[in-house]
């Protein structure tokens, strides 16, 4: 869901920023026409109006980042190197498990081969 709204917000941008370009340079054809920019001068400011532009989205798409790891942060959420964290600590349990298993297993032998011996002992009477 996060991860959605942050690819729809950048993509948004991306779209923006494409869209702007575009009106910029139809603005700008405009003003040559009129003779109020020169050809040279026109394709320098729309340069410097896309950078520009750039500049925003990139500030815009890091500000969106850093407000929803901080949102994650505030709703508990972890992030990715927690949850790499919690695997190798769940890994470590499950293989602490697995080996304690073993041991009742073995447990579990021990006392049926005991029980199979007391059997065979004559009774103490």
């Amino acid at each position: 869901m996060v991860k959605d709204l942050l690819s729809k917000t950048v993509s948004l941008g991306i779209g923006l920023a494409a869209a702007s370009k575009q009106q910029i340079e139809k603005l700008v054809d405009e003003w040559v026409k009129k003779g109020e920019l020169s050809r040279s001068e026109s394709a320098d400011f729309v340069d410097q109006l896309v950078r520009k532009g750039n500049e925003v989205r990139d500030r815009f798409e890091a500000a969106v980042q850093e407000r929803i790891r901080d949102l994650l942060k505030e709703m508990d959420i972890p992030d990715k190197e927690e949850i790499q964290r919690l695997m190798m600590r769940v890994e470590a349990l499950e293989s602490r498990v697995r080996e304690l298993e073993l041991k009742l297993e073995q447990l579990d032998e021990l006392e049926r081969r005991l029980d199979e011996l007391e059997r065979q002992l004559p009774p103490l009477n």
